[in-house]
């Protein structure tokens, strides 16, 4: 009786220390029990600070999932409940985790920085209160740290506290449970590039908008490249006879102009790919005069039909 006594105060009295990793514990239990059973009790020292769920495995009779109570009931660990060099009691019960049996931690590390600070309430040190005004205390900058503690989470008809949504998840638009800050709406807008390749799901500003249309420079080649994804107004100075290009990733309803200029040589002409369409069906001849300009106003009627009019020497 006094040996089993002594394996009994063993695996009570913190001396056991935990083996295995941070989230999958092992142990060796003073008394050798062969197989679990409702009320078994261990005290464990902990080396390294659990980070999710965890279990412990006693005497190699196989893992068993450390529950922890809370508001809503019996969970799994989710961090920081179990810290390196603490002594934690555990208790074994067959009708935890779904029946299939678990460890419940009855002493587990409480997060204090989880909660916010409330300023404005007083601090009555030999001080006797008589008919005292109660006043409502302010949250001042709180600090959210670790895990949301279950059974406080907050809703559309209830204060509690909500995750900070990422930017990734404000662009995408499909999480409903996360707060956005004004951080993640910038991160949201629109650049120009995005404005005039039309990307999806963002926000658009009038600055953007303006910016978007100043002139692109097109680059002077034999046949000239139109992507009509990087500009709605571009110019092009031509250097010999050339063909414009049929574009690539029009927008139907895209309206814009290419400015065509003529270089120092000037009697440059210019040829069309098969996208540009024109009234009658008649290409245009540009200007001809060295230095001088005309502009191709068009608009994306469908995909590879680009109808186009020349405006002849802008002076």
């Amino acid at each position: 009786m006094m040996g089993r006594n002594k394996e009994i105060l063993g695996d009570i009295g913190g001396a056991l220390t935990a083996g295995g990793t941070a989230n999958a514990l092992t142990v060796t239990a003073n008394s050798a029990f062969t197989a679990y059973a409702d009320g078994l009790v261990l005290a464990l020292r902990i080396a390294t600070d659990n980070s999710a769920a965890a279990t412990l495995n006693v005497n190699g009779l196989g893992a068993k999932s450390i529950r922890k109570m809370v508001a809503a009931g019996e969970t799994a660990l989710t961090g920081a409940e179990l810290q390196a060099t603490g002594i934690y009691l555990l208790m074994y019960s067959t009708a935890l985790n779904g029946a299939a049996g678990g460890w419940l931690l009855l002493n587990p590390t409480f997060d204090a920085t989880s909660f916010a600070t409330l300023t404005g309430v007083e601090t009555l040190t030999n001080k006797t209160l008589t008919s005292p005004t109660i006043n409502t205390p302010t949250i001042s900058s709180p600090a959210f740290t670790g895990s949301v503690p279950t059974g406080i989470d907050a809703s559309l008809t209830a204060k509690g506290i909500i995750e900070q949504a990422t930017d990734a998840e404000t662009q995408t638009g499909t999480d409903t449970a996360r707060a956005v800050s004004p951080a993640n709406i910038t991160a949201k807008e629109a650049t120009i590039a995005n404005y005039r390749a039309n990307t999806a799901d963002r926000i658009l500003t009038t600055d953007i908008i303006w910016s978007s249309v100043a002139e692109v420079s097109l680059t002077d080649a034999a046949t000239i490249t139109v992507d009509m994804s990087t500009f709605i107004n571009a110019v092009v100075v031509l250097g010999g006879n050339r063909t414009l290009g049929s574009p690539t990733n029009e927008k139907v309803g895209q309206s814009g102009y290419i400015r065509i200029d003529q270089d120092a040589t000037g009697s440059r002409t210019l040829a069309y790919g098969s996208d540009w369409k024109f009234a009658g069906g008649i290409a245009p001849t540009l200007t001809t005069t060295a230095s001088h300009r005309d502009f191709l106003f068009y608009t994306v009627y469908a995909t590879n039909f680009i109808f186009a009019n020349l405006v002849k020497d802008v002076a």
